[in-house]
């Protein structure tokens, strides 16, 4: 009975990390298109 519960709980933090630094990414991208795309 080996549970990935460890290995996903002490991984998630990196996941967390990388993908709030892409929708951060993302977020900006869009705001930036939306900036160029007014006038």
């Amino acid at each position: 009975m080996n549970r990935p519960g460890r290995a996903s709980a002490r991984r998630s933090g990196r996941d967390y990390t990388a993908v709030a630094l892409i929708g951060a990414g993302l977020a900006v991208l869009a705001l930036a298109l939306l900036l160029v795309g007014i006038p």
